[in-house]
């Protein structure tokens, strides 16, 4: 598998979330999220288009998780201007 077999997702309130959020990662997150979250390839189909183990894929993709929860947390505990900002349309 090759990262040519991916096609661009349509565009939605998500995948824009998504990718603003993924501006931020460092490139191996970011491709996995990418092609995890918009994609929709498993975590052993990421790793092969990346040539690195599943373990990483993983790991990667839980770290990234765990900021997304902590940045929506600050976001609401700033008040709901940046709670409006943070919260993507399907969300609400």
């Amino acid at each position: 598998m090759t990262i040519e077999r991916v096609t661009e997702p349509s565009v939605s309130s998500r995948s824009k979330f998504i990718r603003q959020f993924a501006a931020e990662l460092d490139v191996q997150e970011r491709h996995c999220v990418i092609l995890h979250y918009l994609h929709g390839l498993s975590v052993s189909e990421i790793a092969e288009v990346l040539t690195c183990s599943d373990r990483l894929v993983e790991s990667l993709i839980q770290g990234v998780r765990s900021r997304l929860c902590e940045s929506a947390w600050s976001a609401i505990e700033e008040g709901s201007s940046a709670r409006e900002r943070m919260t993507p349309s399907f969300m609400v």
